[in-house]
């Protein structure tokens, strides 16, 4: 048998990992809504020599589909949030 567990395990998964997607995945919105916006951030695979324009923050940037939030967390906040980052108060400001 099993033993109890301590803690749900989403809620584990979604304090202890960070999903990376990028701008042109279809499941996107889905993805995020899934994570409550928080457990997901941007990924790309620039640069390296095959790489097309894809994975280009542009995209997500000009997407209608988000919030300004959830571009701001995509891009910038989650990432910062996950690995525990201190960014200096300016850059702070200029990102948000």
């Amino acid at each position: 048998m099993m033993p109890e567990m301590p803690a749900d395990p989403l809620e584990t998964f979604r304090e202890r990992c960070l999903v990376t997607v990028e701008a042109e995945e279809a499941i996107l919105p889905t993805t995020i809504d899934f994570f409550g916006g928080r457990a997901v951030a941007w990924s790309s695979d620039l640069p390296h020599f095959d790489c097309e324009d894809y994975g280009r923050p542009d995209a997500l940037v000009a997407s209608e589909g988000l919030t300004d939030e959830q571009k701001f967390r995509l891009l910038h906040a989650n990432a910062v949030d996950f690995f525990d980052l201190e960014v200096p108060g300016r850059a702070r400001e200029a990102a948000e």
